[in-house]
C-alpha cells in the first residue's frame, strides 16, 4: 500500500471537504417489530363459532419468529368440504417475496411504488364449498335448499409490510377464481377494486339482507387486514374466507451503514467497530472506498476509474487496481495547470528553501 502517513497528513482534510459536498447516501432500514397473522376460513352460525379460524398462523412481534411454511389442512365437516392454508412471516430484513401476482396487490400506505421485497407478510388460501348440513337447525338450512352457499376454485389474500428508507410501506390484495354464490357465477362481477360490494338484488339472500364484500381491506396505523371474501347474513351467518393481517409495523430510523445493524457488504462483519472498513459509527459505507460504488473523494471518478485506487496511480494498469483500498484519494492531489503533482511541487519548493538556507549560513560563516 502507498505511503499512508504522508497521504493522510496532506489529503484527508481535503477528502472530507469534497465528500461533504457529494450526494447523500441511501441507508438501509431494517424492521424492528410487526405482527402477522392469517387463517383460511372462519364461520359463525347463529352466534356460535361453527368453524374456528382454520388453519391459523401468526408471527412476531419479534422479527424472525413464526411460521414460514404453507400448511394445507383438509376440512370435511357438515358445513365445509375443501382445503385451506395459511402462513405468517416476520423478518428483520426485506427479503420476502409476495405469493400473489404483483398485479393483484395495492400499496395502501407509505408511497405509490410497490417494493420488490417485504419484511412481513401473511398469506391465506381456501378452495372448496360451504353449505349448511344436518347439524344446522332445519329452519335455517331449509332457507338455502341443497345448494352450496359459497364455492370457489381458489380464494387467496395477502397482507404485506416493508421498511423502505426508514418508513413503513403497507400493501394488500386478493385473488378469486371461480366464485359462486348459491349457484350464481360471480366471476364476471369481480373488478379487483378494494372493498368491492357485490350486489345481491334477488333471491333468498336479498330477502335476508345479506351482504358480500370481496377484497375487503382495512388500513390501520402501520398495518392492514385483508379478507378475500366476507359474507354476512344478519343474525344468521358470518363467513370470512382467506383472512390476512399485518399490524404494528415499526422500522429502524435511517442510519449510516456502519451503525444500522446490517452486514451491508456481506463480509460477515457488522457495523463499527467489528467491520474494519468502518471508520466510525457515522461512516456511511461498510465497503472499502475503492469498491463501494461511490465517488468518495469527490474527483468525479469512482472505484476502478479512480487513480487513487491503483497502487501506482495508473488506471491503465489493471493489475495495480486494489479494490480493498479504503481511500480513493490520490497519493497527492494534482494541480490543475501544468499537471505536476502538487506534493512534488511542495517538496521541491521546500528543498530549494533548505538549499538557500544552507547557502545563506555558509556565506555568513565565510564572511
Amino acid at each position: 500500500m502507498r505511503g499512508r502517513i504522508l497521504r493522510s497528513f496532506l489529503v484527508v482534510p481535503l477528502v472530507f471537504v469534497l465528500a461533504a459536498l457529494g450526494s447523500g447516501p441511501a441507508f438501509a432500514s431494517p424492521l424492528t417489530g410487526a405482527t402477522a397473522s392469517a387463517y383460511g376460513l372462519r364461520v359463525d352460525l347463529l352466534g356460535t363459532n361453527l368453524i374456528p379460524p382454520t388453519p391459523a398462523f401468526s408471527a412476531g412481534p419479534t422479527p424472525g419468529t413464526g411460521s414460514d411454511n404453507l400448511v394445507t389442512v383438509p376440512l370435511d365437516t357438515l358445513a365445509f368440504a375443501g382445503v385451506a392454508g395459511a402462513k405468517a412471516v416476520v423478518n428483520r430484513d426485506s427479503n420476502l417475496v409476495p405469493d400473489l401476482p404483483l398485479a393483484n396487490l395495492q400499496v395502501r400506505q407509505g408511497g405509490p411504488a410497490l417494493p420488490a421485497n417485504f419484511n412481513a407478510k401473511a398469506y391465506a388460501r381456501t378452495a372448496g364449498a360451504f353449505a349448511l348440513g344436518d347439524a344446522v337447525p332445519e329452519a335455517v338450512s331449509s332457507l338455502f335448499g341443497e345448494s352450496d352457499i359459497l364455492s370457489a376454485d381458489a380464494i387467496h389474500s395477502e397482507a404485506l409490510a416493508s421498511c423502505v428508507n426508514g418508513q413503513t410501506v403497507i400493501a394488500g390484495g386478493t385473488q378469486l377464481v371461480g366464485l359462486d354464490l348459491l349457484g350464481a357465477d360471480l366471476t364476471p362481477l369481480l373488478d379487483g377494486t378494494v372493498n368491492q360490494v357485490i350486489p345481491i338484488v334477488d333471491g333468498v339472500l336479498a330477502t335476508l339482507g345479506a351482504s358480500l364484500v370481496v377484497n375487503e381491506q382495512v388500513v390501520t396505523p402501520n398495518g392492514i387486514s385483508v379478507n378475500a371474501l366476507h359474507l354476512t347474513i344478519p343474525s344468521i351467518l358470518e363467513a370470512v374466507v382467506a383472512h390476512t393481517e399485518v399490524t404494528g409495523t415499526t422500522c429502524a430510523p435511517i442510519g449510516p451503514e456502519c451503525s444500522d445493524g446490517i452486514d451491508n457488504d456481506g463480509d460477515g462483519k457488522t457495523d463499527f467497530p467489528a467491520d474494519p472498513e468502518c471508520k466510525s459509527r457515522d461512516d456511511d459505507s461498510e465497503a472499502p472506498e475503492c469498491s463501494n460504488g461511490k465517488d468518495d473523494d469527490g474527483d468525479g471518478k469512482i472505484d476502478r476509474g479512480d487513480p487513487g485506487c491503483y497502487r501506482n496511480g495508473n488506471v491503465n494498469d489493471p493489475g495495480a487496481y486494489d479494490p480493498a483500498d479504503d481511500t480513493e484519494a490520490d497519493l497527492l492531489p494534482r494541480t490543475g495547470g501544468d499537471n505536476v503533482p502538487l506534493g512534488m511541487a511542495i517538496l521541491a519548493g521546500g528543498g530549494l528553501l533548505l538549499l538557500a538556507g544552507r547557502k545563506v549560513r555558509r556565506a555568513s560563516s565565510e564572511g
